[in-house]
């Protein structure tokens, strides 16, 4: 039942994706974003696909804590890999209303695929499995004339936890860094 609700989300994702890029729109995507990220450790890599849609390709290392008491507590360490086709909706109104527009500052939708391996850190109890997800979400990207870059996702989709727990899963995303460079 679940699976089949998500390929209609993926159809309706795509097709306003793709309607968006047919859009004649003053205001265009960056070519190409480089940009290194400090909360997820990685390097990530922006393709405009459209005059208003991007591919975004965020290889990284996550790190995390798992907190029983004062003296037994797991570390984490998944090299993880994330997938979106995004579709931008609001840079000629952020450009009229004279906000910042460049490298893609802006708000989009986009389907969010991601996935990662078994922690590095060995454990001997579980909560160390291979995990993934699939979904919609809303996102946001700011970037700065000091080159710092923000970018936060939202959404809900389908996937399997780090406890090999599969159902509805939240795609959430929170990124810091810097642009490495830009091709316009």
């Amino acid at each position: 039942m679940k699976a089949r609700l998500l390929l209609p989300i993926v159809v309706l994702l795509m097709t306003s994706c793709v309607a968006q890029a047919q859009n004649d729109l003053p205001v265009t995507v960056t070519k190409r974003l480089y940009k290194i990220n400090f909360f997820t450790l990685g390097l990530e890599f922006e393709q405009a696909l459209g005059k208003s849609s991007t591919f975004n390709i965020n290889p990284n290392i996550s790190f995390g804590l798992d907190y029983h008491n004062e003296r037994d507590y797991n570390a984490y360490l998944w090299p993880s890999l994330e997938l979106q086709t995004r579709g931008y909706y609001n840079l000629n109104k952020r450009s009229k209303a004279g906000k910042n527009v460049s490298d893609n500052s802006g708000n989009f939708i986009a389907l969010s695929i991601y996935g990662n391996t078994p922690s590095l850190i060995e454990h001997e109890e579980s909560g160390n499995e291979a995990s993934y997800g699939v979904g919609p979400v809303w996102g946001m990207q700011r970037n700065f004339n000091s080159g710092l870059n923000l970018t936060v996702t939202a959404g809900a989709g389908y996937g399997k936890d780090k406890f090999g727990d599969e159902g509805l899963t939240p795609l959430l995303r929170l990124n810091l860094g810097f642009l490495l460079g830009r091709g316009r």
